[in-house]
């Protein structure tokens, strides 16, 4: 079962229909209340999981300072960082725009 960690983007049109992975948390460190949300999104970041893939929306200053070998530390062997905006160095990312 795929676990996969998003960092949700505010302005990106999401619906868990369209979730491809088994399972999917969301973090973002800016959004304080869900209540108005049509998804779940975790209130802490998931520092003792292991993903099969995380991906990064939005180089938010708080994922920054946690720095690429942290983020990295969360994933399993053979799964992917997908860093969308170029947080990192592109070394650093399976994948980017």
């Amino acid at each position: 079962m795929s676990k996969i960690l998003l960092h949700k983007c505010h302005n990106t049109f999401y619906q868990p229909s369209h979730c491809v992975a088994s399972n999917v948390d969301i973090f973002d460190p800016w959004i304080k209340n869900t209540d108005n949300l049509e998804i779940e999104m975790l209130k802490n970041f998931p520092a003792a999981k292991k993903y099969d893939g995380i991906i990064l929306a939005v180089p938010h200053a708080y994922f920054i300072d946690l720095g690429i070998d942290f983020i990295r530390q969360l994933l399993k062997p053979q799964s992917v960082f997908f860093d969308m905006k170029g947080a990192f160095p592109k070394e650093y990312s399976d994948a980017r725009l």
